[in-house]
């Protein structure tokens, strides 16, 4: 059983907000990478690598779920989903009054998307059990 279109086309709406959200949220925490309080190990290059980095996941993990590699796609997409969930980590370092209303919008939509993408994985895995339906089509 395939994944249907319109769910398929759900997953590309919530990576699509996560691509963007996340890419201006990066760029611009490279950009202001002072005024982000950080763990020290965390470099200015670190950030944008993190981004392109995790950015394959998402890319392979829409295309494993279009073929119904359900738990390979499910942990790429988790993997990707820290693009937007790590970034509320910021608040760990400083309250969020320290940043500025842009800095926050920024963050707070990353960590909506990236948890809107946590969800989707939730939703498909146990309550759609997308999954069963590639195990039922293999033992018939």
């Amino acid at each position: 059983m395939k994944a249907t279109n319109k769910i398929q086309a759900l997953l590309l709406v919530i990576l699509l907000a996560n691509l963007i959200s996340t890419g201006i949220h990066y760029w611009d925490n490279y950009v202001n990478f002072v005024r982000y309080p950080l763990p020290g190990w965390i470099t200015q290059p670190g950030v944008y690598l993190a981004w392109f980095g995790l950015l394959p996941f998402g890319i392979l993990g829409y295309w494993l779920y279009s073929r119904c590699k359900w738990w390979l796609a499910y942990g790429c997409l988790g993997l990707y989903a820290l693009t937007g969930t790590t970034t509320l980590g910021h608040y760990f370092y400083a309250p969020i009054d320290h940043f500025s209303t842009q800095m926050n919008i920024s963050m707070l939509s990353d960590g909506l998307v990236g948890y809107s993408l946590i969800a989707f994985i939730i939703w498909s895995a146990l309550v759609r059990r997308e999954w069963q339906s590639t195990l039922d089509s293999n033992n018939l």
